[in-house]
């Protein structure tokens, strides 16, 4: 019988050798980490976008007269007004940023079977 150095294969393992399947496992997962990254930059410029036609809609409905968001360098513009709009954009940017990554993560564990890493 000759003797099989240790750590180089384990039987358990349907007889692979155990460091040949971690690197096998170990190069999937980066390259399943930096798709995802790219993804989630993707996804995220077009989720800004979107959250901006959004934003911009809304505010059409609820500014009949104007319809177009305040600029906040137009001294023209009651604070109050200008502050709301910033409040409201930033709120529908953070829950279009939050769906689109939670679809995201979801979508990578059905794929890759892990959660992907924060």
């Amino acid at each position: 019988m000759t003797a099989i150095p240790f750590g180089r294969f384990d039987p358990h393992v349907n007889g692979y050798p155990l460091l040949v399947k971690q690197e096998m496992n170990e190069r999937t997962s980066h390259v399943a980490d930096t798709t995802y990254k790219v993804l989630q930059v993707a996804s995220s410029v077009l989720g800004g976008m979107a959250a901006g036609a959004i934003f911009t809609r809304l505010w059409a409905r609820f500014d009949q007269p104007e319809g177009e968001p305040p600029v906040p360098q137009d001294l023209s513009q009651k604070v109050s007004k200008v502050l709301v709009a910033a409040a409201a954009q930033g709120a529908i940017f953070a829950v279009v940023r939050a769906v689109i990554d939670r679809i995201g993560a979801h979508g990578y564990q059905k794929v890759t079977g892990e959660a992907p890493t924060v």
